[in-house]
């Protein structure tokens, strides 16, 4: 077991979408529920303005919010990179050779809501008959994440895995928006 470091550079813009939105506990998605159980038409300037603050800062990962510092999971980045191992049968050692040490700073979140870093647009949600609403999310461009892992080279070798991401970059993506062209990449994996 070696300590190796992945760092990617966005080729493209990347979209933040975090699990907040689902976390009942949460004082953020209480205040968003409370503005959005009022019908479209009756919300005030003011409340679809809150509305947007709100998704924007449920976007974001971990405790950004209460102490204004912005990571990226690592497990996104492991995900990404298993992506395409999949095609070839290597996924699972993928995900058992690389071992997340820890979340990435990506910058410090003061004065992030302007238009260079507020990505909005109309997406759909799942579901049957679900319709286009608008939604607000975290855009970084440029962007790049640089973190640490401690790499099972009896899992993975070093080249499949730079390989992969090599193609996750190009191909997938990482965070919200893939399908759509955000959060490509190009990697570089050197040992420590």
């Amino acid at each position: 077991m070696q300590t190796i470091e992945v760092s990617l550079t966005g080729t493209s813009p990347l979209l933040f979408h975090s699990d907040q939105h689902q976390r009942s506990t949460s004082p953020l998605k209480r205040d968003l529920d409370l503005l959005t159980s009022k019908v479209e038409k009756k919300r005030t300037e003011v409340e679809r303005n809150r509305i947007e603050v709100l998704e924007f800062l449920m976007a974001f990962h971990g405790d950004a919010v209460e102490t204004g510092r912005v990571v990226y999971p690592s497990w996104n980045i492991v995900r990404s990179i298993a992506d395409p191992a999949g095609l070839e049968r290597k996924k699972a050692s993928v995900l058992r050779g690389l071992v997340v040490d820890d979340n990435n700073p990506l910058s410090p979140l003061d004065g992030l809501f302007n238009d260079k870093f507020v990505d909005m647009r109309m997406v759909c949600l799942g579901g049957r008959n679900s319709g286009r609403v608008p939604r607000v999310r975290p855009k970084f461009d440029p962007w790049q994440i640089t973190a640490q892992f401690v790499h099972d080279e009896q899992q993975i070798d070093l080249d499949d895995l730079q390989y992969f991401a090599n193609i996750a970059g190009r191909v997938y993506g990482t965070g919200d928006g893939r399908a759509i062209g955000m959060g490509r990449y190009t990697a570089q994996i050197t040992r420590l």
